[in-house]
Parts: structure tokens; C-alpha cells; sequence
């Protein structure tokens, strides 16, 4: 049987655009990126934790 990730992910309006970080269960960051706008961001951290199942 596999064990299930737990993960997070903080979306941050910035200057330019959107930020986005996902992190794991001990605070660490798997992935992050930036985008310019919210929806493209949410996509790519949905993308993510998709590949993350």
C-alpha cells in the first residue's frame, strides 16, 4: 500500500503577477513558480498536486 503525500500551497499576489509555492508535510518546498495571472497560477499548483497522487 502507498502512503499519501500531504502537501500545501500558499498563491501570493506580487508585483509582477501571482506566486505560488507548494510545500510538504515538514514545510519544505516541492515546487514553486510565478505567473501573471491568479488563474494561471492555480493551474499550475493544481498541476502539481496532481502529479503529486
Amino acid at each position: 500500500m502507498q502512503s499519501v503525500q500531504q502537501l500545501a500551497y500558499s498563491l501570493s499576489q506580487a508585483e509582477a503577477g501571482w506566486t505560488w509555492h507548494v510545500y510538504d508535510e515538514n514545510g519544505d518546498t516541492v515546487a514553486s513558480g510565478a505567473d501573471s495571472d491568479r488563474q494561471a497560477a492555480q493551474a499550475a499548483v493544481n498541476a502539481t498536486l496532481d502529479a503529486a497522487e
